[in-house]
């Protein structure tokens, strides 16, 4: 892997930008945009903020880049981060039913592998992205973080295998897989995109989880990932750890989030990004990696979302 070069124009860039997303190698990029934007960003968050309370109820008609058509978003009735509109998780498209950053994750997907016939990872199952993703990539592998109690109970785990089916309905069934992000059962540079939507945040040692996603892309491959981001720190914020008997030791108020293979369990967050991440990515085996923003009211983006690609 040649040595990152911050100077270096940026394949990723070139390719994601006359798409609409703006693209950032680092937190002092970010700052000087934010300088340099500073009333267009004003004017957005004024926007995310009073949208809600502007609608004659919970829906607003716009454009789905990911269908290609009219559609309705849906928003919440309450804000969702402490009092604070961010569309992240929310302005659900009516017809491909993915919230904000799942589209923006499609998006980036046909933006920088437009091929169908490419080998796609998603380490989802339970959710409308795997769904989409199979209707439009048909060699798309998927898996869930299975719990232990569904991997050792037949009966928990034919309930998830289930609702699979049922999710997938005339697409027909598939198996249910069980994978550790820090442990892959995939071979070497296998796929030419891997996708992982706050999954990290849950895994204590997410390094060798972004190693492994390095390890079974293939050579140019991309990854494209989330998770909650802390977008004016450098340093990531652990809030918690697991020790080497396997107890948790809590550094912050433990924080959790559900999980639907977990049937709906809350999960533990053990850290919140900063832009360090980028760092962890380009020492685990990424040649480029960047921070790439989008906001577009009209096709369902009410406030900027946030994502990070990688190039192997």
């Amino acid at each position: 892997m040649a040595p990152w070069n911050s100077t270096r124009p940026s394949s990723l860039a070139r390719q994601l930008k006359p798409a609409g997303f703006d693209c950032f190698a680092d937190l002092a990029a970010w700052r000087s945009w934010q300088a340099d934007n500073r009333d267009r960003l004003e004017a957005r968050w004024l926007i995310a903020q009073q949208l809600r309370g502007a609608l004659d109820g919970p829906e607003y008609q716009g454009w789905c880049e990911v269908c290609g058509s009219a559609v309705r978003f849906r928003v919440s009735d309450v804000p969702q981060l402490a009092g604070v509109w961010y569309f992240r998780d929310d302005a659900v498209c009516g017809s491909c039913r993915l919230m904000g950053r799942l589209r923006l994750g499609a998006l980036l997907l046909r933006q920088l592998l437009p091929s169908p016939d490419a080998a796609i990872y998603v380490n989802e199952q339970l959710s409308g992205l795997y769904v989409w993703l199979l209707k439009n990539y048909p060699r798309v592998a998927g898996s869930e973080y299975l719990p232990d109690g569904a991997l050792t109970s037949g009966l928990r785990r034919w309930k998830l295998q289930r609702r699979l089916n049922w999710l997938l309905g005339e697409l027909g069934s598939r198996d249910l897989l069980h994978e550790d992000a820090t442990a892959l059962s995939f071979s070497d540079a296998r796929f030419s995109a891997l996708m992982s939507f706050d999954v990290l945040e849950h895994i204590p040692d997410y390094p060798a989880a972004l190693r492994e996603f390095a390890r079974v892309l293939k050579p140019g491959g991309v990854a494209i990932l989330t998770a909650p981001f802390l977008d004016n720190d450098q340093q990531t914020r652990v809030r918690a750890r697991q020790l080497a008997d396997g107890t948790i030791e809590h550094l912050l108020p433990a924080e959790y989030h559900g999980d639907p293979a977990a049937g709906g369990n809350q999960i533990l967050c053990y850290q919140d990004f900063g832009w360090d991440i980028l760092e962890s990515l380009r020492g685990a085996g990424f040649s480029e990696a960047c921070t790439v923003s989008y906001w577009n009211v009209a096709t369902g983006f009410p406030s900027q979302v946030t994502a990070w690609v990688a190039r192997r």
